[in-house]
């Protein structure tokens, strides 16, 4: 019986269509493998035991305390007010030309309870003596540098205060502790021999 030409043509072609088919599906799961590697790149690849590094995002700037009004350290003196701070004029005489310097303003009295400075009767011709009546004030001439604040005319007069300060004249500091407690200094701005002494004034107030 006679060969059909067209089964062996097609004989001599399959060997060279399974070559190809092969070829193809090696293809195919070579395209595969290199698609599931680039699906997992990209991906942070971590090692068994390790813990990826912690960090910190900063909050707000935590707002600045309120300020608080100054005050006074505790402990600290307050300075009082002046409750006078003008010129008197003392009078060389009797106990009724002393000065009470509580009263505001200063004046003459004739208590003596009531009495802080008086000039004495025996002034001389630039200097006189200065004087507490009955004791009750206390007064004592500043030897320091310049004008005493309040706080080192009360020092001075607490702690070297007397009752008679002699030789008072023309640019002496008086620091004086009053019948009732205050403080006040006396500076001699002039002198009038044999008669009187003027005196810039300050008081502070207790």
């Amino acid at each position: 019986m006679a060969e059909n030409p067209s089964l062996r043509g097609l004989a001599l072609w399959l060997p060279f269509l399974g070559v190809i088919l092969a070829a193809v599906i090696t293809g195919v799961f070579a395209l595969l493998a290199s698609g599931g590697g680039t699906s997992n790149a990209g991906a942070p690849s971590t090692t068994a035991g390790t813990t990826p590094a912690s960090t910190v995002t900063a909050g707000p700037a935590a707002a600045p305390p309120a300020s608080s009004p100054a005050t006074t350290p505790s402990g600290a003196a307050e300075i009082p007010t002046e409750q006078f701070n003008r010129k008197i004029t003392l009078q060389a005489g009797a106990t009724d030309d002393a000065m009470d310097l509580d009263t505001v303003p200063p004046q003459l009295s004739e208590e003596d309870a009531d009495n802080d400075v008086l000039l004495e009767t025996d002034m001389r011709e630039s200097v006189g003596d200065v004087a507490d009546f009955d004791g009750g004030a206390r007064i004592a001439k500043w030897k320091g540098d310049g004008v005493p604040d309040y706080a080192q005319c009360q020092d001075a007069a607490a702690t070297q205060g007397i009752r008679i300060v002699e030789n008072v004249k023309k640019g002496t500091v008086l620091c004086v502790r009053t019948s009732e407690g205050r403080t006040a200094r006396l500076t001699v701005s002039s002198f009038e021999e044999f008669h009187s002494m003027t005196f810039d004034t300050v008081v502070w107030s207790r």
